[in-house]
């Protein structure tokens, strides 16, 4: 394949990645021990999040009562981790 048509099939799973997900860089310890200061988060932008469940909506939170939160992060990834 040429290389003009292998970096247009990259932008373009890049474009749909960060279409429907989203990465988040937790910064403090307010939702520890679930997630820690550094934490990368993957989360889906359109997924409903249940009660209890993380979400990143601007920042990252956990969901008390059921208000229609999307967001929900479905992979932490830890710093040690990588």
């Amino acid at each position: 394949m040429r290389l003009g048509v292998k970096m247009g099939m990259v932008a373009g799973a890049a474009l749909v990645f960060f279409l429907f997900f989203g990465i988040y860089r937790v910064s403090g310890n307010s939702l520890a021990p679930d997630v820690k200061d550094g934490d990368l988060l993957i989360y889906m932008r359109f997924l409903p999040a249940e009660v209890g469940e993380l979400v990143v909506d601007g920042k990252i939170r956990r969901v008390e009562e059921a208000d229609g939160a999307t967001g929900k992060v479905i992979w932490n990834i830890r710093v040690r981790d990588i």
